[in-house]
């Protein structure tokens, strides 16, 4: 028998039970791994893709040993519906997990774990071992909106983990977008990269743990943090030249600072404008800049449409400029960049929108400009 209590077992419940699949033509996959360990108790999902560990500290040791397979959505619900502060003894008696609350008594059907899939097996020695933060991974992730979802391009699927000047950086794109965020890790200067597939960094990141190692192998990636950690396949393939498609920020001579949040506001009113006139199907927003203004508009010439002007201060506009871009890239760029203002950076319609903030030096969103219906009368 084992003593745990609610407050260590549901967090590791909740880190594994994250990845388990809702529905599954694989049924062990729906379960998790209960094991009692010298360390306490350990948790342990898999979706083949990913797999996950998380160790709960027991009050008094470890009794005879538990291993079984149970239900991750079972006993995850049932953990979440006790009471805060109770204390929960755990037994195994075959052919259940007994599992005790005071003098309430609940017993989940265990299964045997000799049929738990095993993790991706690294297959050659480490190719590199990285100490991160949590900031890292926060950096990491802000990049992850530009990734595609097309599982025909499955490189862009993944992010792009490189070494530059010594340091790990991140590029995503999807080939309308790309994201660019410089991190501060120090890397080996023969560090050969790695394609990560993006639920990989996002889990290392719900970690929450404040220092964590990642260890590349040849065909996986091992994030360790304090008391948890996973491993992931890494995705096969060759990335794109990516600093191609990147213009020199120099010829940009176009440089246009908009107030954050009433831009995300606009966005989002047209973006909710074009779905409900349009169904979804158009999500142009045209952004026309002058030298103390933003025009913010999405329309049809069938249906209508509606505009915003925001305050703005910009600098070699001349004319107006006009540009037609996604309002759904547009607001994952804004969310993903910190800081109050939003810096645009352009040269003329029909090249790329460079987004900056003065709160992420060196990161980038590129936008590539889209064309749509014109725009509605001043």
């Amino acid at each position: 028998m084992i003593t745990t209590h609610r407050t260590s077992l549901l967090p590791a419940l909740k880190y594994c039970a994250s990845i388990v699949p809702a529905k599954s033509t694989i049924p062990v996959l729906s379960m998790i791994r209960f094991a009692a360990s010298e360390n306490g108790i350990d948790i342990e999902s898999s979706n083949l893709e990913m797999h996950l560990w998380h160790t709960a500290e027991t009050e008094d040791g470890v009794g005879p040993k538990i291993d079984v397979l149970v239900s991750a959505r079972e006993i995850l619900a049932l953990v979440q519906s006790l009471p805060a502060d109770v204390a929960l003894t755990i037994s195994h008696e075959a052919p259940y997990l007994l599992i005790r609350a005071g003098k309430n008594k609940y017993r989940l059907p265990a299964d045997d774990p000799a049929h738990f899939p095993e993790p991706t097996p690294a297959g050659s020695d480490a190719t590199a071992s990285i100490d991160l933060t949590l900031a890292d991974l926060e950096t990491f992730a802000a990049a992850l909106h530009a990734c595609s979802t097309d599982d025909l391009r499955s490189t862009l699927k993944a992010a792009w983990l490189h070494s530059n000047n010594g340091k790990l950086d991140i590029v995503c794109t999807d080939g309308h977008r790309l994201a660019f965020f410089p991190g501060d890790a120090v890397v080996p200067d023969d560090f050969p990269g790695a394609l990560v597939p993006p639920a990989a960094i996002r889990m290392a990141m719900a970690m929450e743990s404040q220092t964590i190692k990642a260890t590349l192998y040849e065909s996986c990636i091992h994030f360790a943090g304090a008391n948890c950690s996973l491993r992931s396949q890494l995705v096969a393939g060759q990335y794109p030249n990516w600093r191609r498609v990147v213009p020199d920020i120099a010829e940009y001579i176009i440089a246009v600072v908009v107030p954050r949040q009433p831009l995300l506001d606009s966005l989002s009113r047209n973006q909710l404008f074009a779905e409900r006139l349009q169904g979804g199907d158009i999500s142009v927003s045209y952004l026309t800049f002058d030298a103390e203004t933003l025009r913010v508009e999405t329309a049809s010439d069938s249906r209508g449409g509606g505009a915003d002007i925001i305050p703005a201060s910009a600098t070699n506009t001349g004319e107006p400029f006009r540009i037609g871009l996604s309002a759904h890239y547009l607001r994952d760029a804004i969310n993903a960049l910190p800081g109050d203002e939003i810096i645009f950076n352009l040269k003329s319609p029909d090249k790329p929108a460079i987004i900056t903030s003065h709160g992420a030096p060196g990161a980038f969103t590129l936008v590539m400009p889209r064309f749509g219906f014109g725009g509605v009368e001043s």
